[in-house]
């Protein structure tokens, strides 16, 4: 059933790219040898494009065209754990900081990498937390990390723009987006790069990216 997901969701992708006969044609054709799986499908797309005209017709202007944006709900728990190796304590690794500390870059830090600026922040330097507050404030860091990601393809979907991300880009981009802040995730030439459908590049990009952390490398 996963793999007759992820298929029907690189079909219906393609189709809004290439319009339903041409991709209807390739089903037909394809030589992949997952035959059951490629005739369901082939019937999927024949019903949802029944009544409508394909891509070659647009310019009669009487055909829909059909595009699948996705991304996962949420982030992974694999990613949680590689924010807790790379954020926490450099000695004690996967575990947080349990003690305020200044990086000297005007934020105090404490937790799993968790900062505010001193003019506001509600830590001092040596203050210390419990376990169950740096939990807290992981949690409420990533969910800002990831509202920052979804934002932006919120907004790329209201336009129109095609995308389809997997787990591992997502999660990849919600590390960059703990790290940058939303305002640097969402004007960094990385994302400009997703945007065109440029994936190879963007993730090449990664590694020249400007952030606070030089951990997001990894």
């Amino acid at each position: 059933k996963i793999k007759l997901k992820i298929l029907k969701y690189a079909f219906i992708s393609l189709a809004g790219i290439m319009g339903y006969s041409q991709i209807y044609n390739y089903a037909t054709n394809s030589d992949s040898g997952l035959d059951d799986e490629i005739e369901i499908i082939k019937l999927d797309l024949k019903i949802n494009n029944e009544g409508g005209d394909s891509k070659e017709d647009d310019e009669e202007g009487s055909s829909e065209e059909v595009v699948l944006n996705y991304i996962p709900s949420s982030i992974s728990d694999s990613l949680v754990e590689f924010i807790k190796i790379e954020e926490g304590s450099a000695k004690f690794k996967g575990k947080p900081v349990l003690v305020a500390y200044d990086l000297g870059d005007g934020m105090i830090t404490i937790g799993w990498g968790h900062a505010e600026r001193k003019s506001n922040s509600q830590f001092k330097i040596g203050d210390t937390i419990k376990l169950e507050k740096a939990q807290e404030l992981l949690l409420q860091d990533l969910k800002n990390a990831e509202n920052a990601v979804k934002s932006v393809f919120q907004k790329w979907e209201s336009e129109n723009i095609p995308f389809y991300i997997d787990q591992n880009m997502y999660d990849a981009m919600v590390s960059m987006a703990f790290n940058m802040g939303r305002g640097g995730f969402r004007g960094s030439d990385f994302i400009k790069l997703v945007k065109k459908g440029n994936y190879e590049e963007a993730k090449e990009r990664i590694l020249s990216t400007k952030v606070s952390y030089p951990g997001h490398i990894n």
